[in-house]
């Protein structure tokens, strides 16, 4: 048995702005040298702001992207408040901004002169990326301004007390604080999840066959915010997560075999194929178990930003991408939606539907697979992204259809 140690590995640690595909000067004499360097046996790790962008084809170089955050919200935003928040304000006892302070959506918290919370939240022309990417003017607030939001059924509900114009296109919606009632950090049992979609069950009968509102965000919309054209249009743009999203995209090929990848694609460049067999109804858009309270028999829906036009299994198949919130695993989730739905459940729809989230969600998942720091999050996002996989090649046949 030999008692030589190997040579130490010879490690470099290079911090630059630029740095391939950056197609300037200084990324390119980076590039280069860390090739060389390379073929030289050294162990060379770029960290860098420039897009990611293609396979980095140079064997012992490693390109480390950190993107930028949104700068913190300091203040409310300054318009012109309306009867409501005015007198809100002039009896406040408390006010405070809250969130997790890189949020692009303000929001207050203020303690009424009775003890009681609330939460003011603002609706800013262009400010949030979502908004942008699903041509919100003010959804949640026009959604409960006009009627809409009365017209949920007994069992379903919602915590916005008011919601009034606050100037230059700003909306304000104040609503009940829901914080003891929370599903957030909660897991649940197939039981619970059975009544959770009952109720949301109820919702859709309420509103089958009536005409959505043209405001809604439209079904190719709200599954086009993890597509290459939104994440192109928004990457200059201080909010990170779609960074990583272009990150997966640039990773599709080299992670997913090639039957999954051209079908994701075929998706993408082709939308409508899938949505004009759909039939729109009225959704919440991301009633996850994160945007839920449970007041006793009641299932409380918060933040209707993303309330969409599109049918009930295309809300289905969002779900599918929460395990983390259940005590079983998804398949179990379908076979549950399935019953609780009956013989209002259209299966093909709900294929489509799942196709649709499947070819925004797989390349979502692929920057965790690969980077993130944290071996237990990377193995339980190679879990999601095989699920999703799976359900790629179960139902592309239906793209042919």
């Amino acid at each position: 048995m030999s008692t030589e140690r190997s040579p130490a590995v010879r490690r470099l640690l290079v911090i630059t702005y630029h740095f391939p595909p950056d197609g300037s000067v200084g990324g390119q004499r980076w590039g280069g040298l860390s090739k060389y360097l390379a073929r030289l046996g050294w162990e060379v790790h770029i960290v860098t702001a420039a897009a990611p962008g293609g396979k980095l084809d140079a064997p012992g170089v490693h390109r480390h992207v950190v993107f930028s955050s949104r700068p913190a919200v300091e203040s409310a935003p300054t318009g012109s408040p309306g009867p409501v928040l005015a007198d809100l304000y002039a009896s406040a006892r408390d006010c405070r901004l809250v969130g997790a302070g890189t949020s692009a959506t303000p929001m207050q918290q203020i303690t009424t002169s009775s003890g009681a919370t609330v939460f003011v939240k603002w609706f800013v022309p262009g400010q949030d990326w979502q908004a942008r990417l699903t041509a919100d003017t003010g959804r949640e607030a026009l959604l409960w301004s006009q009627g809409w939001l009365d017209q949920l059924p007994a069992g379903v509900g919602h915590p916005i007390l008011a919601a009034e114009e606050f100037g230059d296109g700003m909306w304000v919606t104040i609503s009940r604080d829901l914080t003891p009632n929370l599903l957030r950090g909660k897991h649940l049992t197939l039981p619970q999840m059975r009544n959770y979609l009952a109720a949301l069950d109820r919702m859709y009968d309420a509103f089958a066959g009536c005409e959505p509102p043209d405001y809604l965000a439209t079904t190719e919309a709200r599954w086009g915010i993890f597509w290459p054209s939104a994440v192109t249009r928004e990457y200059d743009q201080p909010d990170g997560f779609l960074k990583h999203v272009a990150r997966g995209w640039d990773l599709l090929d080299e992670v997913v075999d090639r039957d999954v990848a051209d079908a994701v694609r075929t998706i993408v460049a082709d939308p409508t194929a899938i949505t004009r067999r759909l039939r729109p109804s009225f959704l919440h858009g991301d009633a996850c178990p994160a945007n839920v309270a449970i007041e006793g028999a009641t299932l409380v829906l918060f933040d209707w930003s993303l309330a969409t036009a599109g049918p009930p299994e295309v809300e289905g198949a969002w779900l599918a991408n929460f395990a983390q919130f259940y005590r079983f695993d998804i398949d179990e989730l379908l076979q549950l939606w399935r019953s609780v739905r009956g013989p209002k459940h259209d299966e093909t729809a709900f294929a489509l539907s799942l196709l649709g989230q499947a070819s925004g969600l797989i390349p979502a998942l692929l920057s965790d697979v690969i980077d993130y720091p944290d071996p237990a999050h990377r193995a339980f996002s190679r879990t999601k992204l095989d699920w999703w996989t799976g359900i790629v090649r179960r139902y592309q046949n239906l793209l042919n259809a």
